[in-house]
């Protein structure tokens, strides 16, 4: 393979990467949001109960390097720091889009999972707030 194919073949695998990240956040934003409007359960029991079911899906080396599980977390997490079960999907997806662009941009400037998924949790509902109020 020459040396363009080779780049080609990284930019894909980047953007498969990325869409993955934007999918896991999404699900995990989108199934609380879900679970709060069509079933009225309160934000706290919305968010454990996704992240719990998230936490069934088999680990392997993808899924491990991916933080599928802590993504599918962190987007539930997002969806409990306020109610705004109004939303339709476009806003939610623009909110997800946020969280997995804060997520993949401090990557470098934390180290492990820890203080990063609550940080990044609480800007993003942050950002949802203004989403909301202005969409």
């Amino acid at each position: 393979m020459d040396k363009s194919g080779a780049v080609l073949e990284r930019l894909l695998k980047s953007q498969i990467h990325r869409s993955l990240l934007f999918l896991c956040f999404f699900s995990g934003c989108f199934c609380s949001f879900f679970l709060q409007s069509q079933f009225q359960l309160n934000s706290v029991l919305s968010a454990a109960l996704v992240g719990f079911l998230g936490s069934f899906i088999p680990e392997n080396r993808h899924i491990q390097s991916l933080h599928t599980h802590a993504l599918i977390y962190t987007g539930a997490f997002v969806s409990m720091g306020h109610r705004v079960v109004q939303l339709e999907v476009v806003p939610i997806a623009l909110i997800s889009l946020l969280g997995t662009g804060l997520y993949l941009g401090t990557r470098s400037y934390f180290k492990g999972l820890g203080g990063r998924l609550g940080a990044l949790a609480f800007i993003t509902s942050l950002l949802g707030l203004v989403v909301k109020t202005f969409l």
